[in-house]
């Protein structure tokens, strides 16, 4: 019996794309042999056989949750890819812009950011479209991903805002390249596939040329061609309910003194109360959810402040007494000489010094942190007298109040909208519950009026950008204030 025993690998044609062996290595082969005749042991030898591994592209696409499933109108989410390279070779990656399912209530804020490429911190802006040799430098070359860690991977983050005025529970996905789009056609999401389609919207390999950095010596392209890739994230991003406070603002005669004599009126002493609340309202708006009243930017003392404010002018045919204004406990006065018919309350520039000169025309109390959701504060109180030219009629006055649902830059139908009251009813926000009270960016809420004293004076329409002129919801005198009684009070 004839005993055959051969030693090595004959299989030449796998090992030329062998998986897991970086491009243009060497694969050395040899084969060897020992047999007998049944008399003699013979041993032979083949000659050496020399394979260079071929280039193979390789490309996979890995997405995260979003950071906020769940968010407001404004408010904003963001989306982690990490492309990985499982070719054998360095290569760039072209990667195009990321893509909506709903671009109605959503949009990509920005361009998209290259966090990192091969582990090294970029943070650059995506360029879509363009291989990523062309901004990234030496990194821009994608390395062999070994297995574990950050080399030879890619990872950019996307930013997605839900659009102001975004329809509640609306949805949307978010996607990096369209496998979809293959001939012939592929699932979506797929990884590692032959590109075919429409290459500009593709997350695909690009060839580097020789020399670049990790790249083999081999010439030409891979011998699988280009590749590409898709990820879609499977968690939706949501539209939720918009925080949004309901100011209410009310403001009442809490006496008047004549001091014994029925005139002149000079000597005589009006008191305005005020109450701010923050209900819960009865019925809730859809797409809304009641919250703290916080403040909004105004100029206090020279600079930019956060602040809520309550602000009163100084009724027409009168002026502030001696006595200071009386605060609620955690608030502190202001005082302003800014004009009332050019001027509103929210660019009026307050100071909490009582001004000794000029004459001022609005009181004011402000206050840091919030005005909790729910909640009652009562105690603000400011006094008036008569002016010398006063002849006996009504005293109107009215209060506002102004803040934000949230915190931040003011934007509307966003939490960080302003919230606005005046006072002369129970309704809250003016009635206008989330719309935006603005009339400069939401010119449905009709011309603009501040009532001050008897008189509703208009005031013109203020430049973009500047701060709402208030919207007034009194037709007749302001909470509290019986124009009739105090006709009688004041009359001769």
């Amino acid at each position: 019996m004839t005993l055959v025993a051969i030693g090595g690998a004959f299989a030449l044609v796998a090992p030329a794309i062998a998986e897991g062996i970086k491009a243009g290595e060497v694969i050395t082969n040899k084969a060897t042999a020992t047999y007998d005749d049944g008399t003699t042991n013979y041993n032979a030898t083949s000659n050496t056989v020399e394979i260079k591994v071929a280039e193979v592209a390789g490309i996979n696409v890995a997405v995260g949750a979003p950071t906020v499933p769940s968010v407001v109108a404004g408010g904003e989410s963001e989306v982690t890819f990490t492309i990985t390279n499982t070719g054998n070779d360095a290569t760039q990656f072209v990667i195009p812009m990321p893509k909506l399912t709903n671009i109605t209530d959503f949009e990509i804020v920005g361009t998209p950011t290259v966090v990192a490429a091969n582990g090294v911190t970029k943070n650059l802006p995506l360029q879509p479209g363009v291989p990523t040799g062309t901004y990234l430098g030496a990194d821009g070359s994608i390395q062999v991903y070994p297995g574990t860690g950050n080399i030879g991977t890619v990872t950019i983050t996307v930013k997605i805002k839900a659009k102001p005025g975004a329809t509640l529970n609306a949805t949307t996905f978010v996607s990096l390249g369209d496998t979809a789009n293959t001939t012939p056609a592929v699932l979506a999401n797929a990884q590692d596939v032959p590109q075919t389609g429409t290459i500009a919207d593709d997350l695909r390999t690009e060839d580097n040329a020789l020399g670049a950095t990790g790249e083999s010596t081999i010439a030409g392209a891979p011998v699988n061609g280009i590749r590409e890739a898709m990820a879609t994230t499977t968690t939706a991003i949501t539209i939720g309910v918009r925080p949004q406070a309901f100011a209410t603002i009310l403001e009442s005669v809490s006496g008047y003194n004549n001091n014994g004599t029925p005139s002149p009126f000079t000597d005589d002493k009006l008191t305005f109360a005020i109450t701010l609340k923050n209900p819960d309202p009865a019925i809730i708006p859809p797409g809304l959810t009641p919250a703290d009243l916080v403040a909004t930017e105004i100029d206090l003392n020279g600079t930019k402040q956060d602040r809520i404010l309550i602000s009163n002018a100084i009724p027409a045919g009168t002026t502030l007494s001696t006595i200071n204004p009386t605060p609620a406990p955690g608030w502190t006065v202001v005082y302003t000489l800014s004009d009332l018919d050019t001027v509103n309350a929210l660019n009026a520039i307050w100071t909490d010094t009582r001004p000794t000169t000029g004459g001022i025309t609005r009181i004011g109390y402000v206050k840091t942190g919030t005005v909790a959701r729910n909640s009652t504060i009562p105690g603000f109180s400011f006094e008036v007298t008569p002016n010398a030219t006063f002849a006996g009629g009504p005293i109107a006055s009215i209060a506002e109040v102004f803040g934000q649902s949230g915190p931040g830059p003011v934007v509307p139908s966003t939490p960080t909208q302003i919230v606005y009251d005046q006072s002369g009813d129970n309704i809250s926000n003016n009635g206008l519950e989330g719309t935006d009270p603005n009339p400069v960016t939401n010119p449905t809420v009709g011309p603009q009026e501040s009532l001050r004293g008897k008189q509703t004076r208009m005031i013109p329409t203020p430049q973009a950008g500047s701060r709402p002129i208030p919207r007034p919801k009194i037709q007749g005198p302001p909470r509290g204030v019986n124009r009739r009684s105090l006709q009688l009070l004041l009359a001769f």
